[in-house]
């Protein structure tokens, strides 16, 4: 007679993640102050970087970030949780703009 054995294993995998934000984010609503030709925008950031700003005439329909970094309205922050005005000029006085902004 012939034998067969008949093994088992089990393995036991726990997986435990968590998400790392690397990037410096927004630590209250942005805020602006509005005059004839432009606009300051009052951005306080949770780590140093950069925090990019722009003004589009509103309704547009933004494509992606790099329409923001291209306008060239920008501040760097060298520390973190510091207000710091960015102003947008250049504007024209009788057209209403939304404001979008990103950090790096």
């Amino acid at each position: 007679g012939q034998c067969n054995e008949y093994m088992s294993s089990a393995t036991l995998l726990n997986i435990v993640y968590s998400a790392t934000v690397f990037y410096p984010q927004f630590n209250s609503p942005i805020n602006t102050t509005t005059f004839s030709d432009r606009i300051d925008v009052i951005l306080n950031i949770s780590l140093p970087g950069y925090a990019f700003c722009a003004a589009f005439q509103s309704g547009y329909s933004l494509l992606d970030v790099y329409q923001i970094k291209q306008s060239g309205f920008n501040a760097l922050f060298t520390t973190a949780n510091t207000a710091k005005t960015i102003s947008i000029t250049g504007l024209n006085p009788s057209t209403r703009y939304d404001i979008q902004c990103f950090t790096s």
